[in-house]
């Protein structure tokens, strides 16, 4: 077996897991069955062995195709009878193992992408890697199977049917052929080497768009995080110097409180406690007075050391709510009186709303939220979420770090579908900003960039090689005339 990048699970189904292996010395009878038998018991053969792996290994489909491709290979190389120094090396098996685990190792990413589920360009992400990976393991195993057969062939521990050479090979029976099969075998890798290196470049620039994207709506939420607590602190700590919260009288207070609610669309309930900690005013009159654990907490912290004091996001019923607190005092300033607290929701607050919408849609389909320092999701567009844990794995290695210490990560959502993901830290806070991306979205944007210099060099490599075939032939058949008439 053969680790995979990163044990990729398959997309959408996080359970599955798959791991490639490869019999090292599988290939070996094979091998020794192309040398003895010839190419069509050797394609039986392989037929048989991919079968039972694929019903006690790997489980792919295609895997009795792959062992078949490989002895088809493997037995017309050790098989042909090409004259030529070439062709004598294809003839000897390490040679021709090589070869064949070569040609067939490309067949797997036809094999990987087929068996991955979920849309083009995501399984042939998946599947890529994988592929990659599938090479070493390949031609490790092609290189001892051909060395062993080809020991044992040479110390005569195995037969090899001789081949006596008698044909010229394909490619070399005329000055035309030999032209064209340099060219085609020249022109053919450069194309492979300029698809790839479109491709790769496309994907490069279509990621670092994408995270330059997300980190430009990471950076301006988390610029706009710390005005929320400031502003919460700023207006509850405004409305605990007004002296009619030192009035005895109750209606005083009240009045106060529905004014001050209705200055800014920012907190929607207040309530006013005396220095024992006793509710003596709360405005709207109709919303819940029962204290949560964390404003508890808060308002004793305030009352004993006159300092003010935020909470945590805590969920109030069905809502996500943070409460700001601060110390009332004497005119003199220099003695508690009670303190005011101020509840906001943040499903409505103006400015979350703004931080949170800001988030949304980047590239057309990114996902925003904000986490706070335990690690749970406080502010989302699904409300569902609030109070969730954030799925943010801190083993990553990131992929990029901007100067404003945000992260950039690739890594996978719950179901197993790839994602770009970026982390940015409101400076100030606790709490930090992410946003999160399909790779899909990645990969689509990629494509439309390679798309039409693909769709070029394909055109070009189409007119070249029509272009080339008739140019040779008006080259070599004044050649073989001029040879024909010398001759004759």
């Amino acid at each position: 077996r053969y680790p995979t990048p990163a044990s990729l699970p398959v997309p959408d189904i996080p359970q599955e897991t798959q791991v490639r292996a490869i019999p090292l010395l599988g290939a070996l009878p094979l091998l020794l069955s192309a040398c003895w038998l010839g190419v069509g018991p050797t394609v039986l053969l392989g037929l048989a062995s991919g079968l039972v792996q694929a019903v006690f290994q790997i489980g792919s489909l295609a895997q009795p195709f792959e062992v078949a491709a490989f002895c088809l290979v493997a037995a017309y190389l050790v098989q042909q009878n090409y004259r030529g120094w070439l062709s004598s090396i294809l003839r000897q098996p390490v040679v021709a193992g090589l070869l064949a685990a070569f040609l067939t190792w490309l067949l797997l990413l036809f094999s990987l992408y087929g068996d991955t589920p979920g849309s083009t360009l995501a399984a042939l992400n998946y599947a890529w890697p994988i592929f990659l990976t599938g090479l070493l393991p390949a031609l490790v195993q092609g290189l001892i199977a051909g060395g062993l057969a080809q020991f044992a062939i040479r110390w005569r521990l195995a037969r090899h049917a001789a081949v006596m050479p008698a044909i010229a090979p394909p490619w070399s029976r005329s000055l035309n052929r030999r032209m064209l099969f340099a060219f085609i075998t020249f022109t053919s890798i450069l194309i492979v080497v300029l698809l790839y290196a479109v491709s790769a470049t496309a994907l490069a620039e279509a990621k670092r768009q994408a995270l330059a994207q997300m980190s430009r709506d990471a950076m301006s939420a988390a610029s706009d995080v710390p005005s929320f607590f400031q502003m919460g602190q700023g207006l509850v700590g405004e409305f605990a110097v007004d002296e009619r919260l030192q009035s005895a009288d109750s209606g005083t207070r009240q009045s106060l409180l529905g004014s001050a609610l209705r200055i800014g669309p920012f907190f929607d309930q207040l309530l006013f406690f005396d220095a024992d900690g006793r509710l003596l005013n709360t405005y709207p009159l109709e919303d819940n007075t029962i204290l949560a654990p964390e404003e508890r907490d808060i308002i004793s912290r305030t009352l004993q050391t006159g300092a003010p004091q935020t909470s945590a996001v805590f969920k109030y019923g069905d809502q996500s709510l943070v409460s700001f607190v601060a110390a009332v005092l004497t005119p003199a300033g220099r003695q508690g009186t009670g303190a005011l607290l101020g509840r906001t929701r943040l499903e409505g607050n103006p400015i979350i709303a703004r931080l949170r919408d800001g988030l949304q849609n980047t590239l057309g389909a990114g996902v925003g939220y904000i986490v706070d320092e335990s690690g749970r999701i406080v502010v989302h567009r699904d409300a569902a979420m609030a109070l969730t844990p954030a799925s943010l794995n801190n083993d990553l290695t990131p992929v990029l770090q901007t100067p404003e210490d945000g992260k950039a990560y690739e890594d996978s959502f719950p179901n197993g579908t790839p994602r770009l993901l970026f982390i940015q830290p409101a400076r100030g806070t606790n709490w930090t900003v992410a946003i999160e991306l399909p790779y899909i979205n990645v990969l689509q944007l990629a494509a439309q960039i390679s798309m039409p210099l693909l769709i070029i060099l394909v055109i070009v490599g189409v007119l070249a090689g029509a272009g080339l075939s008739f140019l040779s032939r008006g080259i070599t058949l004044p050649i073989q005339d001029l040879s024909a008439a010398a001759g004759s």
